[in-house]
């Protein structure tokens, strides 16, 4: 069976941990080595940005790989899964990210794991070992990636649990409990040196300040951290131009091509083009998910357009549609993510939400999420769906209240776009049916009726 080929830009899915997913990523070699060197002299770092920014897609791509050339065993765990607890989640997930990444490499480049005793963080990670195949120890760093799902998926009690389990591992302490257990004993088995372990937590913006849940146990928690920004213009560029060029034609759905200056800078434009009352803003500010959606939809048609040319296809400024053009494509997005809700009276009321509510006569505004569940009856539950798929974005604001609003200007347009066609949609069919029931003899209708009554 032919493996599928893949398309060069992954549209609104994050760059995967992979040989291809690496040689696309491109524009943020700045940032990849930032966070690289930085995870090597410290233990504990916070990655953070707002939703749609590629925090995931840098960890993947960026620094995954860059870890282990260094001796170091990169262990991804999210906590997604409310019937996991975080603790058992970190158990679970250091064995199968082992066992995963076995799976794919060659056998001189397999992990021999040893299994850690699961009493406590602090213990598990002091008998947990990993080796490679010349008996070379490597070191575990745990990435907490998406973090926010500690605090909105899980218990109290099972959080409180967990931080004050972390605590002790990257502070560098015995656990008091396990001093305990072992004083009772009269001896203790292992050396007081702490674990070799780093840790990496990768959380969205509107969620650092719940990071301050966990200052009292461990105060330097936000003492390393770096923000991840939009991609500047000229890195933009790199994201939409080299992906294009690169060679390896084998594993893509198209063959190599390229963009000229024009488009290129027509995407460049509309991205960083935002109409905020009344007034247009230009930035240089481009926010990643837009640009590979962008991207992946000028690559399909390069598909259709040429998939057994020998020629190497350009992709001209016309064949973007213009603005009209690229705010179709983007309506395309909204409709998607329309659909992926679910059931339909979820998608009404999303519907009502980004067209009415948080959509005004000037353009963009933001909506509390108080007056959102009240006003619009969607569910705290549905809006963090609506985030993390990059439709909304949040943002905490004084007094604790926490804001919604699109994620970026430019989709105002193809959100009104898609508002009114579905508008003249109703009346086209509409139509038909008023005049069938009224003017045809054979319909139901009490003019034809023999008695007159309905």
């Amino acid at each position: 069976m032919a493996q599928e080929k893949n398309y060069r830009y992954p549209g609104p899915r994050p760059f995967r941990d992979n040989d291809i997913d690496r040689g696309l990523f491109f524009g943020r070699e700045h940032e990849k080595q930032y966070l690289f060197h930085s995870i090597l002299v410290e233990n504990l770092f916070v990655l953070f940005a707002k939703s749609g920014m590629g925090k995931t897609s840098l960890l993947n791509a960026g620094l995954m790989e860059l870890l282990r050339e260094k001796g170091l065993v990169p262990l991804k765990i999210r906590f997604n899964d409310p019937k996991k607890t975080p603790l058992n989640k970190i158990y679970t997930g250091t064995e199968w990210s082992v066992k995963k990444r076995n799976k794919k490499v060659k056998k001189e480049d397999r992990i021999d794991y040893e299994k850690g005793k699961k009493d406590s963080l602090w213990e598990f990670f002091k008998t947990v070992a990993f080796w490679t195949t010349k008996n070379k120890r490597l070191v575990p760093v745990l990435i907490l990636d998406q973090f926010e799902d500690f605090f909105t998926k899980h218990s109290q009690k099972n959080r409180k649990a967990f931080i004050t389990q972390l605590a002790d591992l990257v502070r560098g302490r015995v656990p008091g409990s396990l001093r305990k257990v072992f004083k009772s004993k009269g001896y203790f088995p292992y050396r007081e040196t702490p674990p070799k372990v780093k840790v990496i937590i990768s959380i969205r913006d509107d969620y650092l300040g719940y990071l301050e849940e966990m200052t009292q146990a461990i105060p330097n928690i936000l003492q390393n951290r770096f923000r991840l920004m939009p991609l500047t213009r000229k890195q933009a560029r790199e994201a939409i131009e080299k992906p294009a060029s690169f060679s390896d034609e084998n594993q893509f759905k198209t063959k190599v091509f390229s963009y000229n200056s024009g488009a290129v800078d027509a995407m460049l434009d509309f991205f960083c083009t935002q109409k905020v009352r009344d007034k247009i803003i230009k930035t240089n500010e481009i926010e990643p998910f837009q640009l590979q959606w962008l991207c992946q939809d000028i690559e399909k048609k390069v598909y259709e357009k040429y998939p057994e040319n020998e020629s190497k296809y350009i992709v001209q400024e016309k064949d973007l549609g213009g603005e009209e053009g690229m705010n179709e494509v983007l309506r395309g997005f909204y409709d998607n993510q329309i659909k992926s809700v679910g059931s339909w009276w979820k998608q009404i009321k999303v519907r009502k939400l980004c067209e009415t509510g948080l959509i005004d006569i000037k353009g963009r505004t933001s909506l509390d999420e108080i007056y959102i569940k009240r006003r619009f009856k969607v569910p705290g539950s549905l809006l963090t769906d609506l985030v993390n798929n990059h439709l909304l974005r949040s943002e905490p604001r004084v007094g604790g209240k926490i804001f919604y609003e699109l994620i970026h200007d430019t989709l105002v347009e193809p959100i009104k776009k898609s508002r009114k066609n579905r508008k003249v949609k109703k009346v086209k069919i509409a139509a038909p049916i008023y005049l069938t029931y009224f003017d045809t003899p054979w319909c139901f209708n009490p003019i034809h009726s023999k008695s007159g009554k309905y």
